[in-house]
C-alpha cells in the first residue's frame, strides 16, 4: 500500500482473498448500521418535533432558539 502516494507501507496480512472478501463484509454491514442508526435517529428527533411538539430538537441545537411569541425576558 502507497499511502498519499509518497510512503510504501507493507500489509501486515499478507494477501489473503478470503480474509479481505470477510473484512469487506464486515465493513458494508457496519456501514449499512450505522446509516440505519442515523436515519432513526434523525427520524425521531423529527417525529418528537413535528408529531410531538416538544423541545427535543430544539435543545440539541447548538445554538439557542426562541420560541415564536416568547418574551425574551
Amino acid at each position: 500500500m502507497v499511502y498519499l502516494g509518497l510512503i510504501y507501507i507493507p500489509s501486515p496480512f499478507g494477501v489473503d482473498r478470503a480474509l479481505g472478501e470477510a473484512m469487506l463484509r464486515v465493513h458494508h454491514t457496519l456501514a449499512w448500521t450505522l446509516l440505519v442508526l442515523v436515519s432513526i435517529h434523525v427520524l425521531a428527533a423529527l417525529y418528537h418535533h413535528i408529531v410531538l411538539r416538544d423541545d427535543v430538537l430544539r435543545r440539541m441545537l447548538p445554538w439557542p432558539v426562541r420560541l415564536r411569541g416568547s418574551n425574551p425576558e
